[in-house]
């Protein structure tokens, strides 16, 4: 988790924030009722949910927590790159973050797996493909940076960890 942690203060040094489409704003207000119904932090995605999680079980998440985190940053890839959750996650790091009871495991199962599996996977790699503009746009220090900078940095602090 070391690397991971790199890239959180990377983030933080060199000034890279978000800056969301309309596309993508969409989506995180959907993500963000998903997150309050599932008995979670109104303010938060579930994507930052299943981030802080993986990263917060003591180096061991359960199978649950790796299930949601494989198929959200295999849905959202196209539009915002590799390690989507952590990444949700090192942008909302100071939120408060609340367990899941298994009544909040199937309210989350229901939004990840069957609704992004049997609609979002699709639609999102759709509105890519056709609307470059919706992906996600970065910028370091005022600058608009490309997600493939974003993804090697990514790759350098994030992947196998």
């Amino acid at each position: 988790m070391r690397k991971k942690e790199a890239y959180c203060k990377i983030i933080d040094e060199n000034n890279i924030r978000r800056n969301p489409t309309w596309f993508f704003n969409v989506l995180i207000a959907f993500d963000q009722l998903g997150n309050a119904l599932a008995k979670g932090n109104p303010d938060n995605t579930i994507s930052a949910r299943i981030g802080f999680f993986m990263h917060h079980e003591e180096g061991n998440p359960s199978n649950f927590w790796k299930l949601l985190e494989n198929v959200v940053n295999f849905t959202f890839e196209p539009i915002d790159g590799i390690e989507h959750c952590f990444v949700a996650y090192c942008h909302d790091k100071n939120e408060i973050y609340q367990k899941a009871d298994w009544v909040s495991k199937i309210i989350l199962f229901i939004f990840v797996v069957i609704f992004c599996l049997s609609f979002l996977i699709l639609i999102i790699r759709i509105v890519a493909f056709l609307f470059p503009k919706v992906k996600y746009q970065y910028q370091r220090n005022g600058e608009v940076i490309s997600l493939e900078i974003i993804n090697t940095i990514r790759k350098e602090h994030c992947v196998d960890d």
